[in-house]
């Protein structure tokens, strides 16, 4: 049970991360190109930076808990953050291959 508890509250706060920077990406932009006609193309690319941001740090999180997982002798939460955080990696490399698209 702490295992579907530990990925549910990390799923929920990936998720509800992503929808706040998705919805406040446009709010980010200079002034001048929110009145811009192609203003889309560039909150997408600050999607795609702030998406990359938080997910490298939430990454790093999730490195710490393994340590303390590890540390602490808890396999079960051990073996679910790192699944978790296998998830996270491949996020991670694409938002910084799509980055260096846009």
């Amino acid at each position: 049970m702490r295992i579907y508890k530990f990925i549910l509250i990390r799923i929920a706060i990936v998720l509800i991360a992503l929808l706040i920077i998705y919805n406040g990406a446009y709010y980010t932009l200079p002034e001048y190109l929110q009145e811009d006609r192609f203003s889309f193309v560039a909150e997408i690319d600050r999607i795609l930076e702030l998406s990359l941001i938080f997910s490298s740090v939430f990454l790093l999180f999730l490195l710490a808990e393994i340590y303390q997982f590890n540390k602490r002798q808890q396999y079960n939460l051990r073996n679910a953050a790192m699944i978790f955080s296998l998830f996270i990696t491949i996020l991670v490399i694409a938002l910084f291959h799509a980055n260096g698209i846009f």
